[in-house]
């Protein structure tokens, strides 16, 4: 599922929201965390790097497109709901720069 919508702050977001395994959450959660915590430019770093060691590619669901949407954005948000013993949702809301 994907929500493109705006705030009572005028703010415009982005949210997702899959279903994921319990393993899969053990492997985005670290990096979802490290770029919560990160300013813009640890961010491009982090991404130029990923880019360039190949190890988080999109095709082995390494996470990188995490950051290249948090480089583009004014913040990041995340949670974890579970489902069943195996299952949770995972939601990602990308929120955007207000215009000036």
């Amino acid at each position: 599922m994907i929500i493109v919508g705006k705030s009572k702050d005028e703010e415009y977001y982005v949210l997702s929201q899959n279903v994921i395994s319990i393993a899969d959450r053990g492997k985005i959660e670290p990096k979802l965390i490290e770029i919560a915590a990160s300013d813009r430019d640890t961010l491009k770093k982090r991404y130029r790097e990923a880019r360039r060691s190949g190890k988080d590619a999109h095709s082995k669901g390494g996470g990188i497109g995490f950051y290249e949407v948090a480089k583009r954005c004014a913040s990041v948000e995340y949670e974890f709901e579970d489902i069943s013993d195996d299952k949770l949702y995972f939601r990602f809301k990308a929120i955007l720069e207000k215009e000036s």
